[in-house]
């Protein structure tokens, strides 16, 4: 899938994804100081304060990483 995710995801899995609340394998921006978990999809705006910094990763279960392929690439611009 693309960094939108499966939308339809069994309920049963959802709960062991890293962000159960979140789309299963969609590409998640998590901000390390807020704890908070933003999906990144085309166009999303996200603001940050000075010193915060943003971590992506696809919304997997925990240890089942090394199955997934492939590359996502994120564009980004910043502003004042």
């Amino acid at each position: 899938c693309g960094p939108e995710g499966i939308k339809q995801f069994p309920d049963q899995y959802q709960k062991m994804l890293k962000y159960p609340n979140n789309t299963a394998f969609s590409l998640v921006a998590v901000n390390p100081k807020t704890n908070e978990v933003t999906e990144v999809a085309p166009e999303t705006k996200i603001s940050l304060k000075p010193g915060e910094t943003l971590k992506f990763i696809v919304n997997d279960v925990e240890g089942t990483y090394n199955d997934n392929t492939g590359t996502l690439t994120v564009k980004w611009s910043g502003e004042d």
